[in-house]
């Protein structure tokens, strides 16, 4: 989506932050400046990051879930939990290529095991992973497989 772009472009040269949605300055204390970004380049509701309230700009719920969903290190983002807030399932860039995986292990590894027939608690047993996180990665490979197939 071009406005999209646009939006992220007009925060990179006003932050000269070259990801600034990988940063938390522009969501925290630059959020005046997200605001104008988002109206220069015309983004719909459903996009915007931050919005006005009683005076103020806040986080509109599509930015707050987006800064739930991000794993911080300091100010900068290193991962994202693709699958919900409380899943320990994440895609980082250092760990599988950027692959959704859990304590190093993949998704895909944990659900082809499961295909294989291994049970839960053999496929935690086998990659020393508690049993609850081989349930959250099987869901969320459930319901990546199921949405391809739709």
């Amino acid at each position: 989506m071009k406005e999209l772009r646009a939006f992220i472009e007009d925060l990179r040269q006003r932050t000269q932050v070259p990801y600034p949605l990988a940063h938390a300055q522009p969501l925290v204390s630059g959020k005046s400046l997200v605001m104008e970004a988002q109206e220069a380049a015309g983004l719909e509701a459903e996009f915007c990051l931050v919005v006005p309230f009683q005076n103020q700009l806040m986080l509109s719920y599509s930015g707050e879930m987006f800064l739930d969903r991000v794993v911080w290190e300091g100010n900068l983002a290193v991962g994202w939990k693709v699958h919900s807030v409380k899943s320990p399932v994440m895609v980082r860039p250092d760990v599988r290529f950027g692959r959704p995986a859990i304590s190093g292990v993949s998704t895909e590894s944990i659900f082809e095991s499961s295909e294989d027939g291994a049970s839960a608690s053999e496929i935690a047993e086998d990659f020393n992973l508690q049993v609850a996180d081989v349930r959250w990665a099987l869901g969320y490979e459930e319901e990546r497989h199921t949405a391809a197939s739709a």
